[in-house]
């Protein structure tokens, strides 16, 4: 949960990166699909090397759903601060992380002697 709110954070901004603006070039319903006029424009340029438009769309939709729409805005949020203050919640983890235990985990993994303490 100490990582949490950040990891949350960076991913988001990881798929707004990934999605550049095509999330908010999108088609504004089917009818732009069954449309004449536009049919023939939004299957060119919305297609990708590995998709038809349609899907494409669909995948955009839903990663708007997830980052740009009222329910994404509220769900970031949600995930940032539900566990509290994130440097209260890393200030937990470290007070109660059992070092000791951690190191001779490593040491043994690594089959190394065990450290002394000074």
């Amino acid at each position: 949960m100490a990582l949490q709110s950040e990891l949350n954070g960076r991913m988001l901004e990881t798929v707004r990166e990934l999605t550049g603006a095509a999330m908010i070039t999108l088609p504004s319903s089917l009818k732009d699909f069954e449309n004449p006029e536009t049919a023939g424009d939004i299957e060119r340029y919305m297609r990708s090397a590995s998709s038809d438009a349609k899907a494409k769309v669909a995948l955009m939709r839903l990663a708007w759903d997830f980052i740009g729409s009222e329910f994404g805005s509220r769900h970031q949020q949600y995930e940032k601060f539900y566990g509290g203050a994130s440097f209260i919640a890393k200030q937990n983890v470290y007070r109660n992380f059992d070092f000791k235990r951690a190191t001779a985990l490593v040491d043994a993994a690594l089959n190394l002697p065990p450290v002394e303490d000074a």
